[in-house]
């Protein structure tokens, strides 16, 4: 027995946008669809019109946002594709998209076009049911946060496939060469909690365990994990004429300002342990895996502990105010570490 056909997103909106006097939107419409050539015109101004909220809700976004009308405009086969969907399927279909593309994708150019179409795609279907009361906020900030988590795993598995064909990389599978890999990147922040907004970027930290890479014996960890944390970055955020998929933030790693992009897990816990900050043990408690070699995360959690006590107690409450008061002064906070070892 068939499941009913859900109804489609342009039956289910059930409020409009909230703007003052939408006076230009209904004419940037009617323009919009004078260009549309033939069936998509028909079939979009059919909607419009058997969905009075559907068209309230278009032309609000003509009127009031101009990069959703962007993409509802520049592609009309998309507009009708997404207001003639069921959007949880929708999202679904699209996320699988995003999986796939790094063993779809020609080259990395390829890939980058591909996942700033979905991402496009993904965005508009988002707003939408955001805008039309179809899904709460949390549903919204969670099918960001996915659409994020399946970006950052799909530009993982790409660098890496790369680095399969160049003989640098052992992979245990050709399709998912991110096992067994050593690499970790944790997703921190918004991601990490799965409450992105529409302008969020994505706070991500790379780290790789030394004693389980799969690499080839002359290749050099450090510099290996830092050129795949450098091209996870660029595939995400690099803009061309497609825009952008997340903007990247690699910051929230141990000692940014003196550590490169990528961080062995043993340097990690060493930071951690000597002079991790409170703030920074309560970002680790928001976080998720973006991309991992299952064995090497399970070590990295099962030393998490330090991230709720250093192996030195002191009163944090203490050392916080103290930095406070030596910032207020104009000196720069001094902290109590051990000897610091070599990322």
């Amino acid at each position: 027995m068939t499941e009913p056909a859900a109804p489609l997103l342009a039956a289910r909106f059930a409020g409009g946008p909230a703007v003052g006097a939408a006076e230009g939107g209904d004419r940037r419409v009617a323009q919009w669809l004078d260009d549309v050539a033939n069936p998509q015109r028909d079939a979009i101004l059919a909607i419009l019109d058997r969905y009075p909220l559907a068209r309230t809700i278009v032309e609000g976004v003509a009127d009031a946002s101009p990069y959703l009308f962007d993409l509802l405009r520049t592609n009309a086969e998309r507009a009708q594709r997404i207001l003639t969907s069921d959007p949880d399927r929708h999202l679904a279909g699209l996320i699988d998209n995003v999986r796939s593309a790094a063993l779809v994708a020609a080259d990395e150019s390829d890939l980058m076009r591909l996942l700033r179409s979905i991402k496009a795609e993904a965005a508009l279907l988002i707003a939408l049911c955001d805008i039309g009361g179809v899904w709460p906020i949390m549903r919204v900030t969670g099918a960001l946060t996915e659409l994020a988590v399946a970006s950052v795993q799909c530009a993982v598995r790409f660098q890496l496939a790369l680095e399969v064909a160049r003989g640098r990389l052992l992979a245990q599978d050709l399709t998912q060469p991110e096992a067994g890999c050593g690499l970790i990147v944790l997703a921190m922040g918004k991601m990490g909690a799965g409450e992105l907004n529409y302008s969020s970027d994505i706070d991500l930290i790379v780290l790789f365990d030394r004693e389980r890479s799969a690499l080839k014996d002359d290749i050099e960890p450090q510099t290996f994990f830092v050129r795949i944390a450098q091209g996870i970055s660029r595939v995400l955020q690099q803009r061309t004429g497609d825009g952008y998929v997340f903007r990247v933030d690699l910051r929230l790693r141990p000692d940014p300002s003196s550590t490169p992009v990528a961080v062995s897990t043993d340097f990690a816990l060493g930071y951690y342990e000597r002079e991790g900050r409170t703030w920074e043990r309560a970002a680790r408690r928001r976080r998720r895996c973006g991309a991992d070699s299952r064995a090497s995360t399970v070590r990295l959690a099962s030393a998490s502990r330090f991230y709720r006590a250093r192996r030195y107690p002191r009163d944090e409450a203490a050392d916080a105010c103290v930095s406070w008061t030596q910032r207020r002064r104009g000196r720069r906070p001094q902290h109590q570490a051990g000897p610091r070892r070599h990322p």
